[in-house]
Parts: structure tokens; sequence; C-alpha cells
């Protein structure tokens, strides 16, 4: 916006003052015919070169998942009859989340154990008989035999489970029910996912020529843009050890250092898994570094370059006619052209080496066909006084 104000600018006082590059001056014998020729400087703005660290990174696309993924599955054949959370509750280890019936399985487990019941009412009955010698050990054998082989059918069919409770296997949030009430299932058919979004991360491609500057615990950034671009802290929790041949990449995860962020006129806002977010992992840092805004760069013939204000120029003749005087009032400075060599980028800004200091500014909005013995002025800066101070 600053750029786009300060380009309106210089074409406003540029067109005020196109038509008016010579003012009317008195000649030697008094006529007023003669004109002072007035070259006008080109209007730009600069800013001072930052001097800081920048740093190195990966950076890459992905979507937040939670770190631990649950799934929930069928044990058993059945019709759901009960559903009491739905995708986006939070539950606690232990809590209910289905129950699925299966009435053909309810039924044959009652006859088993009326079976059951009956065999032992039948040991029972034969037993003193058995103690006191009526009774052939063999019969009685048998007899308790046919319980056993009771109880069996009727543990068999328990592991069917006639009525299934779903329980919840740990603590979290319900990210996925694929099934509705009413719907008949089958064994180990998904049912709930359940994800741990107290600790989030994100998965990311990494191309394999990076893979030297990568190493386990290295900071990363990760963008949130759904909560406003807010950044949060990171670090780099795993390394897959086997590159994808195909691709040309390696899977890196990326754990986030708090689920939540702080945003301005929100508060404390709860990062969510499937949210969009751009991870940058810093692979290295420079300190006092020299970096200017990226938009200061001009390349020519494929080299960049940049344009810094030198010293300030004598001011010429101020024009007489008011439109062109306002900018020929402002200091002016003629201009270094500078080649230079680009480092990391980090953000808005480049690293540059050679060429430019501490305290340099540069020319970030009309430098692009800047001559270099062009003098300029900063239509921003505070107009010079007759005597020269601003």
């Amino acid at each position: 916006m600053r750029a786009g104000i300060a380009a309106s600018t210089a074409a406003a006082l540029l067109l005020g003052a196109c038509d008016r590059l010579h003012g009317r001056d008195g000649d030697s014998d008094g006529s007023g015919d003669a004109e002072v020729e007035v070259t006008l400087p080109v209007p730009v703005e600069a800013e001072v070169v930052r001097v800081g660290d920048m740093r190195r990174a990966v950076i890459a696309s992905t979507t937040l998942r939670g770190a631990r993924e649950l799934g929930v599955v069928a044990e058993t054949a059945g019709t759901i009859r009960e559903l009491p959370v739905e995708a986006g509750d939070v539950v606690s280890a232990g809590d209910v989340l289905a129950r699925i019936v299966n009435d053909e399985v309810r039924i044959a487990i009652d006859e088993a154990q009326a079976v059951v019941v009956r065999n032992e009412h039948e040991v029972e009955r034969l037993r003193p008989l058995y103690d006191r010698g009526y009774l052939a050990r063999q019969t009685f054998e048998e007899v308790e035999f046919q319980l056993e082989s009771a109880r069996t059918s009727l543990r068999r069919l328990q592991t069917q489970a006639g009525t299934q409770t779903v329980r919840a296997p740990a603590a979290g949030v319900v990210t996925a029910r694929p099934v509705e009430v009413g719907v008949v299932v089958v064994p180990n058919q998904p049912l709930f996912t359940i994800t741990d979004t107290s600790r989030l991360e994100a998965r990311v491609a990494v191309p394999e020529r990076e893979l030297l500057g990568l190493r386990e615990g290295q900071p990363a950034e990760i963008v949130a843009d759904a909560v406003g671009g807010a950044v949060v802290a990171g670090h780099v929790d795993r390394i897959d050890p086997v590159v994808n041949p195909q691709a040309g990449t390696v899977d890196v995860t990326v754990v986030l250092d708090a689920p939540s962020v702080t945003v301005e006129d929100h508060g404390e806002v709860a990062l969510r898994p499937g949210m969009f977010v751009t991870i940058r992992i810093i692979t290295d840092v420079r300190h006092d570094a020299i970096a200017v805004p990226k938009r200061a760069i001009v390349r020519e013939a494929g080299a960049p370059r940049v344009f810094l204000l030198g010293d300030a120029v004598e001011r010429e003749a101020a024009a007489p006619d008011a439109d062109v005087s306002e900018l020929l009032r402002l200091p002016a400075y003629n201009v270094r052209r500078v080649e230079v060599e680009l480092g990391y980028e980090d953000g808005d800004y480049v690293e540059v080496r050679g060429g430019v200091e501490r305290g340099d500014r540069v020319i970030v909005v009309g430098q692009s066909g800047l001559d270099i013995d062009a003098t300029v002025a900063l239509p921003n800066e505070a107009p010079a006084t007759a005597d020269g101070s601003e």
C-alpha cells in the first residue's frame, strides 16, 4: 500500500512538472523573457538496510493432524442401536461410543445359557447318587462332560457379543464417525476415529537434496492461514529413513509445541486437525547479516543489483512556478548502482553480500529504469529550507 501511494505521488509530481521544465526570469535588459532550465529529481522511496539474523528454511504446505489417532472398529456383526456421540465431541477413556445388537446371537446365547443351567441341575441331582455308589462312574462323567461342552458353547457365543458396547480407548476428540443408528455392521468395520488434539503434527515431503541440512529437534514455524496467518513454534520430530524414489522426497514430521495460538481480538484459539498450514523448517541462521527488501532487487542481464542513495547534491535554483517548486524543494541525492550476491531469503527480505553496508538506504520504489546519473528525491522526506537545512 505504501509503495502504491509513493508511486502515485511521484506520478502526480512528474505530471505537474513535465510542462514546466523551464521557469521565467528577468533578463539583462529587463524584458523578463529569459528562461532558466531546471532538472527535476526522480521521486523514489527508500529504506534503511536491515541488519540482523537471516534464516534459511525449507518451506512446504500440508494439513495438521493429531499426533495420535486411534481407529475404533466393530468387534461383532449386528445393528447399531445407540450412538451417543457425534464428530467433534470430546470423549474420555471408557466413554460409551455405541451399542451394537445382533438379535440372532442374543437368541443363541439365551438358548446356550438354558442348556448350561439344565446340565448344572442334572449334575447336582446325580452327584449324591454317584457319591453313594448307586451311579456308575462312566455315567456321571458323561453328564459332567455335557455340562462342560455346554459352557464352552456359551463362551464361544458370548465372544460374538450379542450386544457389543463400544467404548473410547483413550481421551480425545471424535474426528470421524462414518456410521449412523440402524446401520448393519460387520466385524472390523470402522466406526470412529479418535484424535488426541493436545498434540498436533504436520507431515511434509521434503526434497532429498535438503537431507544434509535436516536433523531431529530442528526448530520450525507453522503458519496457519485459518487464524489470520498466526505463527506457532514447533520442531522436527521424525525424519523417515527411506526416500521416495519416484518423487525424490523424504517425509518429515513436525510437531507443534502448543495446540493453540493467541490471535489479536480473539484471544486463545485452538488449532484443529485438517487445518491448512505452511511449514518452515529452519536449517541455518546467519547472524548480523545485511538484508534488503526483495522489492529492492533489480535484475539486469540476469545479475541482481540494488540502487543506493548516495550523497546529497546541491540544490539548483528553484523555479518560481509553484507546481514545480514543491518537488524541487525536496533534498536531492545521487545514486549508486551496486551488483550484489544474494543469500538467504527470510520473509520479505533477502540477504545481500558485498557492496552494501550498515546505514545505507536502498531504493525500493522507482528504481526500475533509473539512470545511474540521475538525482532522486524522497516525496515523504521533509522539504529543505532556504538555507538547505530540513
